[in-house]
């Protein structure tokens, strides 16, 4: 495991600690917390170990996409997950219509991707995405087309 500097913001206190990533595969982690004193003096206050879990795959929010006006794809965990504060940057994707696959970047589907598609047809849309500057593994959604 790693373990990196980071600092955030939450309510009206600034927290200094480590995000900790795990090896692959692991699962247990043990982690050694050590603080200072009124002193200065570095004391341990022990070692914990932790279960690891894998993070949640997220999914893409919206079931449809229209032929006026496209869809903006937002990538989240959904409302009964307990991590908040996780930030996406849909970076780009494929919308496959039939056997046409077309590829597009940012978070914007534009009309003409859905063009030649019927109204209450289904296209497929992998997306791209980085999870707090990291690369995620792709995900896919079946969107309805809509006028």
């Amino acid at each position: 495991a790693t373990a990196t500097p980071k600092t955030w913001r939450s309510d009206c206190c600034e927290y200094h600690g480590y995000y900790v990533n795990v090896n692959y595969g692991a699962r247990q982690v043990r982690i050694n917390l050590k603080g200072l004193n009124h002193n200065l003096d570095t004391i341990s206050y022990g070692e914990y170990k932790y279960k690891v879990k894998p993070f949640p795959t997220p999914q893409v929010y919206g079931t449809v996409i229209s032929k006026a006006s496209g869809t903006k794809v937002i990538v989240g965990f959904g409302a009964d997950s307990p991590f908040t504060r996780v930030n996406f940057e849909i970076t780009g994707g494929e919308v496959t219509v039939g056997n046409v696959t077309t590829p597009f970047s940012g978070d914007r589907i534009i009309p003409a991707v859905v063009a030649n598609a019927s109204p209450g047809n289904f296209v497929i849309i992998d997306v791209f995405y980085t999870r707090d500057g990291i690369n995620g593994k792709p995900i896919s959604a079946k969107l309805r087309v809509v006028n």
